[in-house]
């Protein structure tokens, strides 16, 4: 099931352009999930109405969860292509991070707002121009409370799959990494650094283990292409990683890494008026400009 949430209300696709606006007092699917009713009963819920999704208002798939989370360096060839920006900027500790990060999962929080709908604009303050870039990445949205949830479980606490964009102020990353903290999660967790949509798909739309093709573009030029399968550190685990610190609730959104061909190693970083369009199988394209502020 495939399901928006719109300035009508939360929808669901009915056939490949149609959409089912839902009669039901939730206006979005965070309110749904929230509430411990699931995603079920909007399988069979009425609608109000049928239209082309092209002719609503689709928002975030979910607004403003409790926790966002991203997963760092957890695509194969994106860790090849860090080793050489970790021995620049960490020389002394570049192979222990390294092999720090191929044996325990990755993770670090950022604010719910920095998450923006699947189409709008990214807003770039002038401090963070210098070295703007994207990453695609295969997002989770839990589906029920947990914590210390075992990576054989951790499929039944999600709700469904949908699509982001790790926005990242590379310049200020790296000043960060370059200190005695290694810290980064504000240089990606700006307003609006967090793209989400345009669809929450339920996982009885995927087959498991998880195959899904993501793509990044940027202004029509292919830049990364990966599947999923070329995880570091596959969903469940995440998920029964992150769990072990912090519980999760309902509505909760963990980015779960990004492949190689980011900007930074390329010295190509988003300009103003850049469209980036980034696509997961099955789950659909969100397409957003930078637009400085």
């Amino acid at each position: 099931m495939k399901l928006y949430t719109t300035n009508l209300g939360i929808a669901r696709q009915e056939t490949s352009d149609i959409v089912a606006v839902l009669d039901i007092r939730e206006k979005t699917l965070d309110e749904v999930l929230q509430g411990g009713m699931g995603l079920d009963r909007l399988a069979d819920a009425p609608s109000v109405a049928s239209c082309k999704l092209s002719e609503l208002e689709v928002f975030s798939p979910v607004i403003c969860p409790s926790k966002v989370f991203c997963m760092g360096a957890n695509y194969h060839g994106h860790v090849a292509e860090m080793r050489q920006v970790l021995e620049t900027l960490q020389p002394d500790r570049a192979e222990e991070l390294i092999a720090g990060t191929l044996k325990t999962p990755v993770f670090f929080g950022v604010p719910s707002s920095a998450i923006i709908g699947p189409f709008a604009d990214i807003p770039v303050p002038e401090f963070a121009r210098g070295q703007l870039d994207y990453e695609a990445e295969l997002a989770v949205v839990i589906g029920k409370a947990g914590r210390n949830i075992s990576a054989e479980h951790a499929w039944d606490y999600v709700a469904g799959l949908t699509m982001s964009n790790d926005i990242s102020a590379r310049d200020i990353q790296g000043e960060a990494m370059a200190g005695p903290q290694f810290e980064f999660a504000h240089a990606k967790g700006i307003d609006g650094f967090k793209p989400l949509g345009p669809s929450l798909v339920t996982m009885d739309e995927f087959n498991l283990p998880l195959d899904i093709k993501i793509e990044a573009k940027i202004n029509g030029e292919v830049r990364q292409t990966a599947s999923t399968t070329e995880q570091v550190h596959d969903v469940p685990t995440c998920i029964s990683y992150i769990s072990r610190f912090h519980t999760l609730r309902a509505g909760d959104v963990i980015l779960t890494g990004s492949p190689a061909g980011v900007g930074y190693f390329q010295g190509r970083f988003l300009k103003e008026g850049d469209l980036m369009e980034m696509s997961a199988q099955g789950i659909g394209t969100i397409a957003n400009k930078v637009k400085f502020s």
